[in-house]
């Protein structure tokens, strides 16, 4: 989460707490002086940081904050006449406190339908109104070129982590921050480079989660689109899978990082994530559903078992069907603690071997013809056996474990990370 995002949120907060309590309340206080640590933080890192705000949107400086597409004070401040806000190192207690009681009488205002021309003049604070010519240029601002010239998407495993720590703390997330991800990587897919230059490597075992969100995503909306689903539902999807694991955020660090066998009780802690993500993104706002179906699903088989165990086996919704055949493929070609990386080949002649079980096979088609398009050939999962992968306890192929188990699970090792391979009976699929 970037400083300018995370002043405004914080500037929300104070915002919510004076609607809810009045700002007499120690809430309101507590919110007040969060936020002007932010402004503190920022203004370290920017030492004149300008935001615009046009009807929904957000510029900060000259480009468009994506992180808070959706934060639903912009039109607020841009209806009393807080169009555009100023700041300036040296902000102290007293003169944060002015400009929040300028803001929120401002606001008073407005709700009362009275005439609202906002205009502050403070030392290191300016608030007021932005000029027409100012407006047009704005409004001009386009995000793709930049976000294209981006080499990297660290702004976007940032704002995942947020969301991840966001989920351990509170038990829930920011849904803005979830699509302002979405919305940045659909720009990446629609003009960026092909599918597998787009997967992010990950560089070293903390971040495998928030990197593999990422991926699950962006393959999700390109078998998506592959598919022929509309445009306007693909972005559905990609927040779906990239909220797939959120679940996780709540499973203990050395269960889920733990390099060596699982003992069936900390399995069962594994096991517990699909429902776990499913509660934490109910509980973040309405519209939510939809993703909460795919992280509870994610980790049961076409036809109808893995986990969680259900009362009536069923089939899973389409969607995660889909995201499941994403999350195995980018698990099984990262390199783990407890496994060697698998070649792309070689997963698509597995997937070959759970087509029609474990997974979908016209999905599954639809998948193996979009890595083809771009010369991806599968081979079969004996031929593509690799002693290094073996010996790093890979799955070798679903003929070779009993019904219910992967591999490592007939061991006792880390089934759940297993995307390895199956989501088979105990549903060792996807990366959990």
């Amino acid at each position: 989460m970037s400083a300018e995002a995370d002043f405004l949120i914080s500037l929300g907060h104070v915002l919510s707490a004076a609607g809810l309590y009045g700002d007499r309340h120690p809430a309101f206080r507590s919110a007040a002086d969060g936020a002007l640590n932010s402004l503190d933080a920022l203004l370290q890192a920017d030492a004149n940081p300008r935001f615009s705000f046009l009807d929904e949107e957000i510029i900060f400086a000259n480009r468009r904050l994506r992180e808070l597409r959706d934060w639903q004070w912009a039109g607020t401040l841009a209806g009393c006449g807080a169009e555009r806000m100023e700041f300036s190192r040296g902000v102290d207690g007293q003169e944060f406190d002015r400009f929040l009681s300028s803001l929120l009488g401002a606001m008073d205002r407005t709700e009362a339908h009275e005439e609202t021309a906002l205009r502050l003049e403070l030392p290191h604070i300016r608030v007021g109104s932005i000029a027409v010519e100012e407006v047009e240029r704005l409004r001009r601002i386009d995000d793709t070129e930049e976000i294209l010239a981006r080499p990297e998407v660290d702004e976007e495993l940032q704002a995942v982590d947020h969301l991840f720590a966001q989920a351990e703390a509170r038990g829930m997330i920011s849904l803005a921050v979830a699509r302002a991800v979405i919305q940045s990587l659909s720009v990446v897919i629609q003009y960026g480079k092909p599918l597998m230059e787009l997967l992010i490597p990950v560089r070293n075992h903390d971040e495998y989660t928030t990197v593999h969100s990422l991926n699950v995503s962006v393959l999700s909306m390109s078998l998506a689109e592959a598919a022929g689903v509309p445009r306007d539902d693909i972005r559905d999807i990609g927040e779906a899978a990239l909220l797939h694991d959120v679940g996780k955020a709540v499973t203990p660090i050395d269960v889920l990082q733990k390099p060596g066998k699982l003992s069936p009780e900390e399995w069962e802690i594994i096991k517990k994530h699909p429902e776990d993500g499913a509660r934490i993104i109910l509980r973040s706002g309405e519209g939510t559903d939809f993703a909460a179906v795919v992280a509870y699903e994610h980790h049961l088989t076409w036809q109808g078992g893995g986990y969680p165990n259900l009362q009536y086996p069923r089939r899973p919704h389409p969607v995660s069907q889909l995201v499941q055949i994403s999350d195995i493929f980018d698990a099984l070609r990262t390199e783990r603690p407890f496994r060697g990386p698998w070649p792309v080949p070689r997963i698509l002649g597995y997937f070959d071997e759970l087509a029609g079980t474990d997974l979908n096979p016209d999905v599954l088609g639809v998948f193996r013809a979009m890595l083809e398009s771009q010369g991806i050939k599968p081979v079969p999962a004996a031929q593509g056996s690799d002693p290094e992968l073996e010996a790093a306890g890979a799955p070798v192929g679903a003929a070779d474990r009993p019904a219910g188990t992967s591999d490592e699970d007939v061991e006792g090792d880390r089934a759940d990370e297993g995307d390895e391979g199956s989501s088979a009976g105990s549903g060792g699929s996807g990366e959990n």
